[in-house]
Protein backbone atom coordinates (compact mmCIF):
# COMPACT_ATOMS: atom_id res chain seq x y z
CA UNK A 1 0.00 0.00 0.00
CA UNK A 2 1.19 3.98 -0.21
CA UNK A 3 1.89 6.09 2.50
CA UNK A 4 0.40 9.28 2.33
CA UNK A 5 1.90 12.32 2.89
CA UNK A 6 0.15 15.83 2.88
CA UNK A 7 1.15 16.79 -0.96
CA UNK A 8 -1.38 13.44 -1.48
CA UNK A 9 -3.97 14.36 0.44
CA UNK A 10 -4.56 17.69 0.06
CA UNK A 11 -5.04 20.43 -2.70
CA UNK A 12 -3.02 23.28 -2.97
CA UNK A 13 -5.98 25.01 -1.29
CA UNK A 14 -6.08 22.68 1.42
CA UNK A 15 -5.49 23.81 5.14
CA UNK A 16 -2.72 21.44 6.18
CA UNK A 17 -3.55 21.88 9.48
CA UNK A 18 -7.01 19.85 9.23
CA UNK A 19 -4.95 16.52 8.67
CA UNK A 20 -3.14 16.95 11.89
CA UNK A 21 -0.50 13.89 12.95
CA UNK A 22 -2.04 13.81 16.12
CA UNK A 23 -5.72 13.52 17.35
CA UNK A 24 -5.05 14.66 21.11
CA UNK A 25 -2.22 13.00 22.46
CA UNK A 26 -2.35 10.11 19.91
CA UNK A 27 -0.51 9.58 16.91
CA UNK A 28 -2.52 9.13 13.94
CA UNK A 29 -1.28 7.42 10.20
CA UNK A 30 -3.14 8.39 7.04
CA UNK A 31 -3.03 5.25 4.45
CA UNK A 32 -4.23 5.46 0.84
CA UNK A 33 -5.29 1.61 0.45
CA UNK A 34 -8.57 1.08 -1.13
CA UNK A 35 -9.96 -2.08 -0.32
CA UNK A 36 -7.01 -2.73 2.48
CA UNK A 37 -8.69 -2.85 6.19
CA UNK A 38 -6.22 -0.08 7.18
CA UNK A 39 -7.62 2.32 4.27
CA UNK A 40 -8.27 5.83 5.47
CA UNK A 41 -7.28 7.30 9.26
CA UNK A 42 -5.74 4.79 12.08
CA UNK A 43 -5.13 6.62 15.43
CA UNK A 44 -2.79 4.72 17.45
CA UNK A 45 -3.33 4.26 21.35
CA UNK A 46 -1.23 2.61 23.95
CA UNK A 47 -2.98 -0.10 25.62
CA UNK A 48 -2.35 1.81 29.29
CA UNK A 49 -3.94 4.83 27.80
CA UNK A 50 -7.26 3.56 26.18
CA UNK A 51 -9.41 4.44 28.50
CA UNK A 52 -7.98 8.28 27.82
CA UNK A 53 -9.54 7.91 24.37
CA UNK A 54 -13.05 9.36 24.30
CA UNK A 55 -15.27 7.33 21.59
CA UNK A 56 -17.15 9.95 20.48
CA UNK A 57 -14.18 11.85 19.44
CA UNK A 58 -13.87 9.28 17.31
CA UNK A 59 -15.88 9.60 15.05
CA UNK A 60 -15.34 13.15 13.81
CA UNK A 61 -12.21 12.36 12.35
CA UNK A 62 -9.74 14.84 11.72
CA UNK A 63 -10.77 18.60 10.56
CA UNK A 64 -10.38 17.69 6.81
CA UNK A 65 -12.86 14.48 6.37
CA UNK A 66 -15.83 16.27 8.71
CA UNK A 67 -17.67 17.29 5.72
CA UNK A 68 -17.08 14.01 3.88
CA UNK A 69 -18.31 12.33 6.48
CA UNK A 70 -21.23 14.64 6.75
CA UNK A 71 -22.01 13.94 3.18
CA UNK A 72 -22.03 9.99 3.37
CA UNK A 73 -24.22 10.25 7.02
CA UNK A 74 -27.29 12.32 5.61
CA UNK A 75 -26.81 10.35 2.08
CA UNK A 76 -27.82 6.79 4.54
CA UNK A 77 -30.55 8.67 6.19
CA UNK A 78 -33.77 6.57 5.14
CA UNK A 79 -36.02 8.55 1.43
CA UNK A 80 -38.27 10.05 3.69
CA UNK A 81 -36.02 11.91 5.64
CA UNK A 82 -33.23 12.57 2.63
CA UNK A 83 -35.59 13.92 0.02
CA UNK A 84 -36.02 17.02 2.32
CA UNK A 85 -32.70 18.00 2.78
CA UNK A 86 -31.26 17.98 -0.55
CA UNK A 87 -29.37 19.56 -2.27
CA UNK A 88 -26.67 17.40 0.22
CA UNK A 89 -23.81 19.78 -0.30
CA UNK A 90 -25.79 22.94 0.43
CA UNK A 91 -27.09 21.10 3.58
CA UNK A 92 -23.41 19.91 4.74
CA UNK A 93 -22.23 23.49 4.37
CA UNK A 94 -25.26 24.83 6.98
CA UNK A 95 -24.52 22.07 9.01
CA UNK A 96 -20.66 22.79 9.22
CA UNK A 97 -21.45 26.43 9.87
CA UNK A 98 -23.82 25.18 12.84
CA UNK A 99 -21.55 22.40 14.32
CA UNK A 100 -18.54 22.66 15.96
CA UNK A 101 -15.91 20.43 15.43
CA UNK A 102 -15.47 17.77 18.11
CA UNK A 103 -18.04 18.97 20.23
CA UNK A 104 -19.95 16.34 21.62
CA UNK A 105 -21.04 13.51 19.34
CA UNK A 106 -20.91 13.64 15.71
CA UNK A 107 -24.25 11.62 15.06
CA UNK A 108 -26.01 13.34 17.53
CA UNK A 109 -25.00 16.48 16.29
CA UNK A 110 -26.51 16.51 12.67
CA UNK A 111 -29.46 14.76 14.33
CA UNK A 112 -29.67 17.79 16.05
CA UNK A 113 -29.31 20.43 13.03
CA UNK A 114 -31.60 17.67 10.35
CA UNK A 115 -34.55 17.48 13.30
CA UNK A 116 -34.71 21.61 13.03
CA UNK A 117 -34.49 21.37 9.28
CA UNK A 118 -37.39 18.77 8.52
CA UNK A 119 -39.62 19.12 11.46
CA UNK A 120 -39.58 15.73 12.65
CA UNK A 121 -37.18 14.02 14.78
CA UNK A 122 -34.47 12.64 14.02
CA UNK A 123 -32.36 10.33 15.94
CA UNK A 124 -28.56 8.52 15.05
CA UNK A 125 -30.35 4.58 14.70
CA UNK A 126 -31.59 6.41 11.80
CA UNK A 127 -28.19 6.40 10.17
CA UNK A 128 -27.51 3.64 8.09
CA UNK A 129 -23.69 3.19 9.49
CA UNK A 130 -23.13 -0.34 7.18
CA UNK A 131 -23.24 2.73 3.89
CA UNK A 132 -20.33 4.66 5.61
CA UNK A 133 -16.89 3.96 3.45
CA UNK A 134 -14.29 2.31 5.63
CA UNK A 135 -11.84 5.20 5.26
CA UNK A 136 -14.63 7.63 6.43
CA UNK A 137 -14.44 5.73 10.09
CA UNK A 138 -11.60 5.58 12.18
CA UNK A 139 -9.45 2.42 12.64
CA UNK A 140 -8.07 2.20 16.03
CA UNK A 141 -4.76 0.40 17.00
CA UNK A 142 -3.93 -0.65 20.41
CA UNK A 143 0.14 -1.13 20.82
CA UNK A 144 1.25 -2.88 24.23
CA UNK A 145 4.16 -1.81 26.64
CA UNK A 146 6.81 -2.63 23.82
CA UNK A 147 4.84 -1.33 21.35
CA UNK A 148 3.95 -4.19 19.41
CA UNK A 149 0.31 -4.45 17.45
CA UNK A 150 -1.99 -6.15 20.18
CA UNK A 151 -5.83 -5.61 17.69
CA UNK A 152 -7.29 -3.14 15.80
CA UNK A 153 -10.44 -2.68 14.72
CA UNK A 154 -13.07 0.37 13.63
CA UNK A 155 -15.25 -0.74 16.20
CA UNK A 156 -14.00 0.76 19.34
CA UNK A 157 -16.37 -0.77 21.63
CA UNK A 158 -15.05 -4.24 20.57
CA UNK A 159 -11.47 -3.19 21.58
CA UNK A 160 -12.15 -1.04 24.69
CA UNK A 161 -13.84 -4.69 25.93
CA UNK A 162 -10.99 -6.82 25.10
CA UNK A 163 -7.88 -4.82 25.79
CA UNK A 164 -9.37 -2.16 28.27
CA UNK A 165 -7.09 -2.72 31.86
CA UNK A 166 -8.92 -2.36 34.94
CA UNK A 167 -7.71 -0.14 37.89
CA UNK A 168 -5.45 -0.91 40.03
CA UNK A 169 -6.11 -1.28 43.71
CA UNK A 170 -3.90 1.89 44.02
CA UNK A 171 -5.22 3.68 41.79
CA UNK A 172 -9.17 3.19 43.71
CA UNK A 173 -10.12 6.18 45.84
CA UNK A 174 -10.66 6.14 49.82
CA UNK A 175 -13.96 4.55 50.59
CA UNK A 176 -14.23 7.30 53.25
CA UNK A 177 -17.63 5.93 53.97
CA UNK A 178 -16.27 3.15 55.38
CA UNK A 179 -13.65 4.71 57.35
CA UNK A 180 -16.58 7.12 59.00
CA UNK A 181 -18.61 3.72 59.49
CA UNK A 182 -15.93 1.90 61.02
CA UNK A 183 -15.26 4.45 63.67
CA UNK A 184 -18.67 5.08 64.28
CA UNK A 185 -19.86 1.15 64.23
CA UNK A 186 -21.10 1.06 67.71
CA UNK A 187 -23.04 4.17 67.54
CA UNK A 188 -25.07 3.34 64.55
CA UNK A 189 -25.63 -0.13 65.28
CA UNK A 190 -27.65 0.79 68.62
CA UNK A 191 -29.14 3.33 66.71
CA UNK A 192 -30.51 0.58 64.28
CA UNK A 193 -31.36 -1.75 67.40
CA UNK A 194 -33.95 1.09 68.93
CA UNK A 195 -35.59 1.10 65.56
CA UNK A 196 -39.68 1.04 65.86
CA UNK A 197 -40.85 -3.40 65.35
CA UNK A 198 -37.21 -3.91 64.35
CA UNK A 199 -38.89 -7.34 64.77
CA UNK A 200 -40.58 -7.49 62.33
CA UNK A 201 -37.98 -5.89 60.13
CA UNK A 202 -35.98 -8.61 60.29
CA UNK A 203 -38.90 -10.86 59.36
CA UNK A 204 -39.79 -9.02 56.15
CA UNK A 205 -35.06 -9.06 55.50
CA UNK A 206 -35.20 -12.29 56.17
CA UNK A 207 -35.57 -13.06 51.91
CA UNK A 208 -33.12 -10.42 50.94
CA UNK A 209 -30.11 -12.09 49.48
CA UNK A 210 -26.57 -11.84 51.89
CA UNK A 211 -28.62 -8.79 53.21
CA UNK A 212 -27.65 -8.06 56.86
CA UNK A 213 -30.12 -5.32 58.20
CA UNK A 214 -27.49 -4.22 61.08
CA UNK A 215 -24.97 -4.08 58.27
CA UNK A 216 -26.39 -2.24 55.37
CA UNK A 217 -28.56 -0.10 57.46
CA UNK A 218 -25.73 1.30 59.13
CA UNK A 219 -24.13 1.64 55.96
CA UNK A 220 -26.94 3.56 54.70
CA UNK A 221 -27.27 5.73 57.48
CA UNK A 222 -23.37 7.01 57.14
CA UNK A 223 -24.27 7.42 53.51
CA UNK A 224 -26.85 10.02 54.74
CA UNK A 225 -24.49 11.27 57.29
CA UNK A 226 -22.03 12.68 54.99
CA UNK A 227 -24.46 13.54 52.31
CA UNK A 228 -21.77 11.46 49.82
CA UNK A 229 -24.71 11.45 47.35
CA UNK A 230 -25.25 14.71 47.50
CA UNK A 231 -21.38 16.16 47.33
CA UNK A 232 -19.01 12.91 47.17
CA UNK A 233 -16.20 13.33 49.67
CA UNK A 234 -13.03 13.71 47.67
CA UNK A 235 -9.82 14.01 49.93
CA UNK A 236 -8.78 13.64 53.53
CA UNK A 237 -8.96 17.17 54.34
CA UNK A 238 -13.27 17.15 52.91
CA UNK A 239 -13.57 13.85 54.50
CA UNK A 240 -12.25 15.26 58.21
CA UNK A 241 -14.11 18.48 57.86
CA UNK A 242 -17.40 16.31 56.88
CA UNK A 243 -16.95 13.63 59.77
CA UNK A 244 -17.58 16.38 62.63
CA UNK A 245 -21.34 17.65 60.55
CA UNK A 246 -21.62 13.65 60.44
CA UNK A 247 -21.99 13.05 64.17
CA UNK A 248 -24.47 16.01 64.28
CA UNK A 249 -26.20 14.20 61.08
CA UNK A 250 -26.72 11.00 62.51
CA UNK A 251 -30.05 11.34 64.26
CA UNK A 252 -31.42 13.00 61.13
CA UNK A 253 -30.23 10.10 59.32
CA UNK A 254 -31.83 7.39 61.56
CA UNK A 255 -34.77 9.55 61.19
CA UNK A 256 -34.73 9.57 57.52
CA UNK A 257 -33.92 5.50 56.99
CA UNK A 258 -37.11 4.77 59.86
CA UNK A 259 -39.47 6.80 57.67
CA UNK A 260 -38.81 4.80 54.88
CA UNK A 261 -37.16 1.03 56.23
CA UNK A 262 -40.88 0.33 57.01
CA UNK A 263 -42.75 1.03 54.08
CA UNK A 264 -39.79 -0.12 51.68
CA UNK A 265 -39.85 -3.55 53.32
CA UNK A 266 -42.95 -4.06 53.78
CA UNK A 267 -43.76 -3.76 50.35
CA UNK A 268 -41.28 -5.73 49.23
CA UNK A 269 -42.87 -8.63 51.56
CA UNK A 270 -45.80 -7.98 50.15
CA UNK A 271 -44.60 -8.45 46.50
CA UNK A 272 -42.53 -11.36 47.60
CA UNK A 273 -46.16 -13.13 48.50
CA UNK A 274 -47.52 -11.86 45.16
CA UNK A 275 -45.48 -13.93 43.84
CA UNK A 276 -46.06 -16.81 45.61
CA UNK A 277 -49.87 -16.21 45.24
CA UNK A 278 -49.56 -16.43 41.65
CA UNK A 279 -46.86 -18.79 40.41
CA UNK A 280 -49.36 -21.62 38.77
CA UNK A 281 -52.07 -18.58 37.52
CA UNK A 282 -49.53 -16.17 35.72
CA UNK A 283 -45.91 -18.14 35.41
CA UNK A 284 -44.84 -16.35 33.13
CA UNK A 285 -45.11 -12.66 34.40
CA UNK A 286 -43.71 -14.15 37.80
CA UNK A 287 -40.45 -14.86 36.21
CA UNK A 288 -40.13 -11.64 34.64
CA UNK A 289 -41.46 -9.43 38.07
CA UNK A 290 -39.65 -12.36 40.16
CA UNK A 291 -36.05 -11.22 38.14
CA UNK A 292 -37.17 -7.94 38.23
CA UNK A 293 -37.51 -7.97 41.75
CA UNK A 294 -34.00 -10.02 42.12
CA UNK A 295 -32.49 -6.46 40.03
CA UNK A 296 -33.66 -4.40 42.40
CA UNK A 297 -32.61 -5.77 45.37
CA UNK A 298 -29.16 -7.11 44.89
CA UNK A 299 -26.71 -7.73 47.63
CA UNK A 300 -25.55 -3.61 48.60
CA UNK A 301 -29.13 -2.25 47.27
CA UNK A 302 -30.12 -0.41 49.93
CA UNK A 303 -26.56 1.89 50.14
CA UNK A 304 -25.94 1.43 46.53
CA UNK A 305 -28.96 3.30 45.12
CA UNK A 306 -29.52 6.84 44.73
CA UNK A 307 -31.50 7.90 48.14
CA UNK A 308 -33.51 10.11 45.56
CA UNK A 309 -34.64 6.66 44.30
CA UNK A 310 -34.15 4.37 46.93
CA UNK A 311 -37.43 6.54 48.47
CA UNK A 312 -39.33 5.36 45.52
CA UNK A 313 -38.61 1.69 45.62
CA UNK A 314 -41.85 1.23 48.03
CA UNK A 315 -43.93 2.44 45.50
CA UNK A 316 -41.63 -0.04 42.86
CA UNK A 317 -42.43 -2.91 45.09
CA UNK A 318 -46.25 -1.92 45.27
CA UNK A 319 -46.54 -1.87 40.84
CA UNK A 320 -45.94 -5.95 41.65
CA UNK A 321 -48.93 -7.36 43.22
CA UNK A 322 -50.67 -4.88 40.90
CA UNK A 323 -49.63 -5.88 38.25
CA UNK A 324 -51.12 -9.34 38.82
CA UNK A 325 -54.66 -7.65 39.67
CA UNK A 326 -54.09 -6.03 35.89
CA UNK A 327 -53.48 -9.68 34.37
CA UNK A 328 -57.04 -10.76 36.07
CA UNK A 329 -58.92 -8.26 34.50
CA UNK A 330 -56.80 -8.11 30.87
CA UNK A 331 -55.17 -10.77 30.08
CA UNK A 332 -51.88 -11.95 29.38
CA UNK A 333 -51.27 -10.75 25.86
CA UNK A 334 -50.96 -7.39 27.13
CA UNK A 335 -48.38 -8.03 29.58
CA UNK A 336 -46.31 -9.75 27.62
CA UNK A 337 -46.11 -7.00 24.95
CA UNK A 338 -45.47 -5.02 27.92
CA UNK A 339 -42.62 -7.33 29.48
CA UNK A 340 -41.01 -7.21 25.78
CA UNK A 341 -40.67 -3.73 25.66
CA UNK A 342 -39.14 -3.38 28.90
CA UNK A 343 -36.56 -6.27 27.73
CA UNK A 344 -35.40 -4.13 24.87
CA UNK A 345 -34.57 -1.46 27.14
CA UNK A 346 -32.73 -3.35 29.56
CA UNK A 347 -30.74 -4.68 27.18
CA UNK A 348 -30.25 -1.57 25.79
CA UNK A 349 -29.01 -0.67 28.87
CA UNK A 350 -26.83 -3.92 30.35
CA UNK A 351 -24.96 -3.98 26.92
CA UNK A 352 -24.12 0.17 26.91
CA UNK A 353 -23.47 -0.73 30.93
CA UNK A 354 -20.93 -3.60 30.19
CA UNK A 355 -19.24 -1.44 27.53
CA UNK A 356 -18.81 1.48 30.20
CA UNK A 357 -17.51 -0.93 32.94
CA UNK A 358 -14.83 -2.54 30.62
CA UNK A 359 -13.56 1.31 29.92
CA UNK A 360 -13.89 2.25 33.09
CA UNK A 361 -16.51 4.56 32.40
CA UNK A 362 -19.05 6.02 35.13
CA UNK A 363 -22.28 8.07 33.22
CA UNK A 364 -24.87 9.99 34.61
CA UNK A 365 -27.05 9.27 31.97
CA UNK A 366 -26.79 5.58 31.57
CA UNK A 367 -27.49 6.01 35.32
CA UNK A 368 -30.62 8.00 34.69
CA UNK A 369 -31.65 6.04 31.64
CA UNK A 370 -31.89 2.82 34.03
CA UNK A 371 -34.04 4.42 36.82
CA UNK A 372 -36.14 5.63 34.56
CA UNK A 373 -36.98 2.74 33.14
CA UNK A 374 -38.96 1.58 36.66
CA UNK A 375 -40.98 4.41 36.35
CA UNK A 376 -41.52 3.45 32.96
CA UNK A 377 -42.35 -0.46 34.57
CA UNK A 378 -45.06 1.26 36.78
CA UNK A 379 -46.37 3.48 34.04
CA UNK A 380 -47.28 -0.15 31.77
CA UNK A 381 -48.24 -2.19 35.13
CA UNK A 382 -49.38 -0.41 37.93
CA UNK A 383 -50.24 2.88 36.17
CA UNK A 384 -52.80 3.40 39.46
CA UNK A 385 -49.95 4.43 41.81
CA UNK A 386 -48.71 7.57 39.37
CA UNK A 387 -45.11 8.16 38.19
CA UNK A 388 -42.41 10.61 39.92
CA UNK A 389 -42.51 12.14 36.24
CA UNK A 390 -43.67 12.12 32.79
CA UNK A 391 -42.12 9.05 31.17
CA UNK A 392 -42.78 7.06 27.61
CA UNK A 393 -40.91 5.39 25.41
CA UNK A 394 -40.37 8.30 23.23
CA UNK A 395 -38.78 9.77 26.24
CA UNK A 396 -36.62 6.82 27.12
CA UNK A 397 -35.53 6.74 23.69
CA UNK A 398 -34.02 10.45 24.18
CA UNK A 399 -32.66 9.95 27.41
CA UNK A 400 -30.38 6.78 25.31
CA UNK A 401 -29.48 9.15 23.15
CA UNK A 402 -27.83 11.46 25.62
CA UNK A 403 -25.54 8.10 27.06
CA UNK A 404 -21.65 7.64 26.04
CA UNK A 405 -20.92 5.21 23.34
Amino acid sequence: FLMMTFDDLCTKTADVSSFPDQMESFDIEYHYAPGEPNDGLTVIVPQTELRQLEPARLGWLVPGLVEQKMTALLKSLPKEIRRQIVPIPDTVKELVTNIKFGQGNLEEQICREVTRLVGRLVVPSDFQMEQIPLELRMNVRILDESGETMGESRDFNVLRKEFSIPFREEEKPPQYEQIFYAAHKKDIRTHIQWLPEINKLKMYAQPLPQFDLFDDLGQLIVARALLSEESPVRNQEEFEHRSSSAKQRLGVAVQEITKLMAPLLESFHQARLALEQNRKTFGAGVLEAGEHLRRLTEPGFLHRTPWSVLREFPRYFKAIPLRFEKLRSSGEAADRQAAAELQKYWQQYTERLELHQAAGITDPELETFRWMLEEYRVSLFAQRLGTAYKISSQRLDKQFEKVRR
